[in-house]
Order: C-alpha cells, then structure tokens, then sequence
C-alpha cells in the first residue's frame, strides 16, 4: 500500500512536469529571446525540481515491511539513528502486531542515538499496547537507543551490550518557565525516575555528561531487569 502510494505521487509529479513544458511549448516561448530566462531554462528547472519531488515521495513514502520473515514471529530490530522515518516504522509494526495479538513483542535495540522526540513517540506506543514489549539491548546502545530499551516491559541486556544515557536536550537552561530545554529535560528525568532507579546525584541531568554501563550495571541501576548470558561456553 505504501510502496504504491509513493510510486503514484512520483508519476504524477512527472506528468505535473511535462505537461507545464508542453504549456510553454505551445506558447510560442522564443528560445533565443535576449530578455527573460528561456523556455529551455524554464523546463529544466520544472524537470529538476519534479525529480526533487519524486526522489522526496520514494524516500519518504518508504513501506512499512509488514512481510519481513522477522516481524511474522513479532521480532523488530531497531538500528542505527532514531529519527522521523525510524519513528514511524516502528511505531506503525507494534501497532501493526498489537492489532492481530497480545502476545510479546520483542524488540531489539543497536543504535547509537539520534532524536529523543521521535524515540519517544515509539516509548509512547509501547505503553499504551495490549502486548507486553519485551526490549533488548544489542551491542552499543545510546541515548535515544537507550529510552527504547528502557521503556519495555521486560528489559534485558545482551552480551557484551553497552548502554549509555544522557540528556536529549544540548544545554542547560533551566530558568525559562516552558522552555523546550527545561521541559525537555524534565520529561527525561521524569521517564528515567520512573523507569530506572538511578543514582540521585545524576538529578538534575547536566547536558555535558553521558554514563556509560555495562550490562552489569545496567542491571544495578533498574535500566534493564536481566542480563543474558552467553551460550558459548568460557574460555579456559
């Protein structure tokens, strides 16, 4: 359905763009008039500007792969940046899976952060779900990352997985009453007060420290409720 949608708007932008050289085509429009720009600049700045706009609809009108052989067994894996189009592919499966069951969703996180925003508008989905969202961290997992994490259900930790939390927001303005900075920022204390129980001396948070755990101390600290072990067996 996505994937036509944005194929459609393309060719409609194309044929958009033909029909207004074709216009000035039949206008008469002298290629070598001195004044004013030619009809030729004219159509290739339409030309150029319809493909702007239909590389914008394929990029953004990207499908939600509701076929991968993953999401069939409820499994969503969120990598790289957390921004708009992370955002809405992965709110638009959990609500796709919570729709057809209330059975777990098991989501696993490696990324190393990008937008708190768009993180929690996915945090936000998850708690409103019927299914449990169980959460995991996987390899290097940041900022924004992190939020995902801790948000499930049940959150657990992979081997050798790192989590590290810090601020959303890059200064610290704390006197301005309704301030995104200030609010901001207490939107991610109140989230970690709530799903953590991290130590008090990190309130309020400072824009310039970041904490590093390993998945050991992300347990201590409430981020995660597990740490898996291995299956290989120890070195001798």
């Amino acid at each position: 359905m996505q994937r036509k949608g944005g194929f459609w708007r393309g060719w409609v932008a194309l044929g958009l763009g033909v029909v207004a050289i074709l216009f000035l085509v039949a206008q008469g429009a002298d290629p070598k008039a001195e004044e004013g720009p030619s009809w030729s600049d004219v159509a290739g700045e339409i030309a150029e500007a319809t493909l702007d706009k239909i590389i914008d609809a394929t990029a953004w009108a990207a499908p939600v792969r509701y076929e991968d052989p993953l999401l069939k067994r409820r499994v969503i894996v969120v990598s790289g940046e957390i921004n708009a189009a992370t955002g809405r592919q992965v709110c638009s499966q959990l609500l796709h899976l919570d729709r057809f069951s209330n059975e777990p969703i098991h989501v696993y996180v490696t990324s190393d952060g990008g937008w708190g925003a768009n993180a929690y508008a996915i945090t936000g989905v998850m708690q409103t779900l019927g299914s449990p969202v169980h959460t995991y961290a996987a390899g290097d997992c940041s900022s924004a990352g992190a939020l995902i994490v801790a948000a499930g259900t049940v959150r657990q930790a992979l081997p050798d997985s790192i989590i590290m939390i810090h601020p959303t927001v890059d200064a610290d303005d704390d006197t301005e009453e309704f301030s995104f900075d200030r609010t901001d920022r207490e939107r991610d204390e109140r989230f970690w007060k709530r799903h953590a129980k991290l130590p008090q001396a990190w309130f309020p948070f400072k824009a310039d420290r970041s904490y590093y755990l390993h998945g050991s101390k992300a347990l201590e600290f409430g981020i995660v409720d597990a740490v898996l072990p291995s299956k290989r067996p120890e070195p001798k």
